[in-house]
Parts: structure tokens; C-alpha cells; sequence
């Protein structure tokens, strides 16, 4: 049922439906959001945005990932992404620093030996890295440094001309390619989208309630 959720917006490749079908998200996401988990909106909660599901899919689908190859998922929330990944390559390393969704994290992914939850992102190069929790105006140089010569970054970007009175910025679901020089190819555009920036700044004493 969820493969053919996707397959009007172009996504075909066998081990992503295999994936998408495997691994419920419910259970990624607060009760309150059962009934919305596979929608085409985005799904806001106080510190992260979950990508609408057919971005994520498409996302993944242009990723191209590789049964051999290494993974990174930054600002992962409770998983779900990561999840996905790791029935996709060999390894996932798991990125977030917000303490709360930490916890959820590390409990979410418990039995998935290829999971690694980090609270600090290390310096090991991967060949493909997925940003998530919502967009962003640009890539940071420590992601980029991260990269290996042939690897792809999926994320969300915020557009630079705005249309004026929007709530949510107008993005675009973008990978970018790094070349074997270690330069990164024009990108290769998904879909457009309205997505929540990013928000890492969070209170230590607000609760996050699943």
C-alpha cells in the first residue's frame, strides 16, 4: 500500500519500496500524528519537521544508495530516516544533539546492529548523508568535510528569493553530488516544497512528549 503511495511521484527502484514497506513510521512519531504519518504535508514538532513522506522516498530514490556503502543521517530525530538507510547500505551513523530526541532515538533504533545514535557528529567520512528535520539555508563545512569523493547529500534548501508573506520558507528537495576533485556538481533538483527551517536551539527543561 505505501509503495504505490509513491509511485506517482516517480519512485520504482525495488529496494526503496522494500524499505518504505518494511519499516513503519508510526511509531517514529508522537500518537497525535498516527493518522498524518504517510500525508504529502510536512509534520511539525517542536524542534524537528519530518519530511513529507514522497520527499523522503524521492530523496532516497536519487540517493542511489549502494548495499556497500556508508551512511549518515544528521539531525535524525527518532529514526525513522535512519531506519529506512540502513536496510538500504551497510552502515548508518545516526546525528542528533538534542538530548530528549537522543533518547528516543537510542530506543528506537536498539535492535538495528547498522545504527549508530552519535550526539556529536564525528569526523568519519561516509558516502551519502541525508539531512533532516527541516531546511536549510545551506550546507555547513564540517558536512561537507564529511562527504567522500563520489557522495551525495540529500536535503532540503531554502530558496533565496522569497515570495513575501509565506509562514514556512519556499524550498527545494535537492542532492548534490562531490566529484572525485572533491568539488560538489550543480545540484540536481527534486521538487519544490514549503518546509519549517531547521530548529536546533531548544530548551533543556521542555519536554518532548511521544
Amino acid at each position: 500500500v505505501l509503495f504505490h503511495q509513491v509511485r506517482p511521484h516517480s519512485v520504482l527502484t525495488e529496494s526503496i519500496a522494500a524499505a518504505l514497506c518494511s519499516v513503519d513510521r508510526v511509531p517514529f512519531l508522537p500518537p497525535a500524528f498516527a493518522d498524518v504519518a504517510y500525508g504529502d504535508a510536512p509534520i511539525q514538532l517542536k524542534r524537528r519537521c519530518e519530511l513529507p513522506f514522497f520527499v523522503l522516498a524521492r530523496l532516497l530514490q536519487v540517493l542511489a544508495i549502494k548495499p556497500h556503502e556508508s551512511a549518515c543521517v544528521v539531525s535524525a530525530g527518532a529514526g525513522y530516516s535512519a531506519t529506512l538507510l540502513s536496510h538500504l547500505c551497510g552502515s548508518v551513523e545516526a546525528f542528533e544533539n538534542d538530548s530528549v530526541l537522543f533518547v528516543k532515538l537510542i530506543d528506537a533504533t536498539r535492535g538495528c546492529e547498522m545504527i549508530s545514535p552519535v550526539p556529536t557528529l564525528s569526523k568519519k567520512p561516509v558516502h551519502v548523508i541525508l539531512m533532516d528535520g527541516g531546511s536549510l539555508d545551506d550546507i555547513k563545512q564540517p558536512i561537507a568535510d564529511k562527504l567522500l569523493p563520489g557522495g551525495r547529500i540529500g536535503y532540503v534548501r531554502v530558496m533565496p528569493v522569497q515570495p513575501m508573506g509565506l509562514v514556512d520558507p519556499l524550498c527545494e528537495a535537492v542532492v548534490l553530488e562531490k566529484n572525485v576533485s572533491g568539488e560538489f556538481l550543480p545540484p540536481r533538483i527534486i521538487c519544490q516544497l514549503h518546509l519549517p527551517r531547521l530548529n536546533t536551539s531548544f530548551d533543556q527543561n521542555e519536554a518532548f512528549h511521544f
